[in-house]
Order: structure tokens, then sequence, then C-alpha cells
């Protein structure tokens, strides 16, 4: 497999990366006040690779920083998000084992870990070297996801961000519903290709196990409702597991509660009344329902939108 899945994809990436990030830690502006002369151009040079796609470049200015100051938890932190860009999950796995002379506490390391092991996931499902067959999706399954589950479920409520662990607990459930959906339909196709070659027992036995696998993914989902739900409790004015759980009933219910949705959205518009992602949330739930005017209505509130509304109304489709 590349370890590299290309600049545009990591660029297509960054916003997530810094919010990973962030959900980590949140003393790190603090600590790089601390960082002097040439490892704070290393540290900010390491920045700047890992934004622009180089992640090896950036691994290497990290480490840098390291050997100057190894309790730089900021530096450590974008060592292991560099190694994970670059595809080096074994490395990042190491460097991980010398986070308490950093001083990350151990329910902190259970989290990166965690999320380490749903990078290597996507990892997994990008790879276009290894077809994802039904062996490959129990072995993300069993190796990947269910530990970093795991791992989250424990530490959440011990880390120095309980809400954006379960948000990120929530994404890894969608991880898991998305892996059990494609080894559900992986075991339709075996079980159709069964029945041609007159092979009923064997039919039956794929639709059983397809049927498993696709009831898995329904609760998955309702988990990762439940992870979503629970960070917004947690911290209820911070609008990304508003805009989490809202995406994920308007993409995966065939006919969104709009009033729901609306409620659940309803404080990011308050804050910012132009949200983008949370108009175009609300203006899919109205267009899932046929409603035209008011997806429209939505997408006019989006800055510099409103004469082309009609246009971007048809991409939502």
């Amino acid at each position: 497999m590349s370890q590299d899945s290309g600049t545009k994809d990591k660029r297509a990436r960054w916003p997530l990366i810094v919010i990973a990030l962030l959900l980590v830690t949140g003393a790190g502006i603090l600590v790089v006040g601390k960082l002097k002369g040439r490892s704070k151009v290393a540290f900010e040079k390491g920045r700047i690779h890992l934004r622009s796609g180089n992640a090896a470049a950036a691994a290497e200015e990290f480490r840098t920083v390291l050997a100057r100051y190894p309790d730089s938890t900021p530096s450590f932190e974008y060592l292991i998000e560099a190694l994970m860009e670059d595809g080096r999950f074994s490395e990042a796995e190491q460097e991980l084992s010398k986070a308490p002379q950093v001083g990350i506490s151990k329910a902190e390391v259970a989290v990166m870990r965690a999320r380490l092991f749903v990078r290597r996931a996507e990892g997994r499902l990008r790879d276009t070297a290894s077809p994802t067959d039904v062996e490959r999706c129990d072995l993300i399954l069993s190796k990947d996801v269910g530990p970093a589950i795991a791992l989250v479920k424990g530490n959440a409520k011990d880390v120095e961000d309980p809400a954006g662990a379960y948000l990120f607990l929530g994404r890894a459930y969608e991880l898991k519903r998305g892996v059990l959906d494609r080894k559900a339909n992986l075991l339709k196709r075996k079980a159709v290709l069964a029945l041609k070659l007159e092979d009923a027992a064997e039919a039956d036995r794929k639709r059983v196990q397809a049927n498993a696998a696709s009831i898995a993914a329904q609760t998955a989902l309702q988990r990762a409702t439940g992870a979503y739900r629970e960070a917004i409790d947690l911290a209820p004015d911070k609008p990304a597991p508003r805009l989490a759980l809202a995406t994920l009933l308007v993409t995966y219910t065939a006919i969104p509660e709009r009033e729901q949705i609306g409620a659940i959205l309803a404080p990011v518009i308050a804050a910012d009344p132009a949200h983008r992602q949370a108009r175009l949330l609300l203006a899919r739930a109205e267009a899932k329902v046929r409603n035209a005017d008011a997806a429209l209505a939505q997408l006019a509130n989006i800055p510099g939108q409103e004469d082309d509304a009609e246009t971007l109304y048809l991409k939502l489709w």
C-alpha cells in the first residue's frame, strides 16, 4: 500500500487534522510559546510541511524540536499526526510509548492510540492494492475499529476534553457501520454467486451472515447517535457535535425529521446565521422530502449563494 494517498487528499483532510489535535490538548499554544530559537522555527516549519502535505518532512522537524524540548506536548502530538499522515502507523505506535515521558496522561494516550487505529483502518479501506473483501473487513473490525472504540469508551470521561472524545467515538462507530455495511453487501454477492453455482446451502449461510452484518451496522449507527448526543450534552455550545449528529440523521434517514434536525442545529445558526455547513444540512433535509422552496430558502442564507441557490440545490442530489 502506498504510504501517501496524495497531496490533494491530505490538504482536504487538514481541517480534520487540526480538529483532532485540538481535541487532544487545549494547552498547545501556551507550550509553543516556550520554544526558543531554532526549535521554534522548526516547529513552525513542521506545521507548514504538515499543512502542505509533506508529512515526512514535518515529522523530521518535530523530531528536531523534541530533541531539544523532550517535554513539548504539541511537538509530540504533531509528530504522531505527521507519522499517521505518512502512513507510518507502526512507527507512530512506537512513539506513543514515550507519551508518559512527555507528561501525557494514560487516558489521553489511550484516545490518541484509538485515533491511530481509526486512521489505520481508513488507510486499509483506501488501499486499492488490497481489495476490501469479507476477510479484510473482519481484519479492520477486529484489529482497528473494535480496539479503537474500546479505548475511547474506557477513557473518554478521564481526558481533558470528554466532549471531543465522545465526538470521536461517534465517528468511530460510523466507520464501523460503514465497514459492516460493506461486509454485508459482499456477503450478499457471495450468496447470489452460490445460487448461480446451485449451492443452496452456501447461499443460505451467506444470507444469514449478511443479515447479521446489516443488523450490526444499524446497531453501530445507533451507538454513533448516542455518542454524538453525549458530546452535545457535555459541550452544548460546541458546533462540531451538533453538526456531526445532524449529518448522521440527514445522511442515513430516508425521511429526515426536519424539526428535530432544526432543533439540533438551532444554536449553531443562532451563533452564525450564515453557517454554511448547518444551512446545507437543513437544505438537504428539506430536499430529501422534495420541499424545494424550504431548501432554497436555507441556501439563500449562505453568503454569495443568493443568486445561485437553485444550482446548489440541484447539487444536493
